[in-house]
């Protein structure tokens, strides 16, 4: 058994990260969760430099993820759509008149 100094309870060893034994693992989350949400600039931009230095890995994700969930994709991206009509009529017209003058 081992003492919480943040929640101030006994609990057993395995409720403890090896490397940190003075606070229990929830104590570590709750924490770690307050922190995120105190610093949400700060997560954000650690979040965009690593998908930067991690491209390959953010697109293998996405794929995968696509792939997995195919359903949810279609179904959000017809809810885009419903809202966005004049945006999708203008990108039409953009692409065609770029495809017309192409070929004239």
């Amino acid at each position: 058994m081992t003492y919480c100094k943040s929640c101030k309870t006994e609990k057993p060893t395995n409720e403890f990260y090896y490397y940190k034994l003075t606070k229990c693992k929830d104590c570590l989350k709750k924490a770690s969760k307050d922190w995120r949400k105190n610093n949400k600039s700060k997560v954000k931009k650690h979040n965009k430099v690593w998908c930067e230095n991690h491209k390959e890995e953010v697109k293998k994700y996405i794929k995968e993820w696509q792939n997995a969930n195919i359903d949810k994709l279609k179904k959000n991206m017809k809810k885009w759509a419903s809202k966005h009509k004049e945006e999708i009529k203008e990108r039409n017209r953009k692409n065609y008149l770029r495809i017309k003058n192409k070929t004239n």
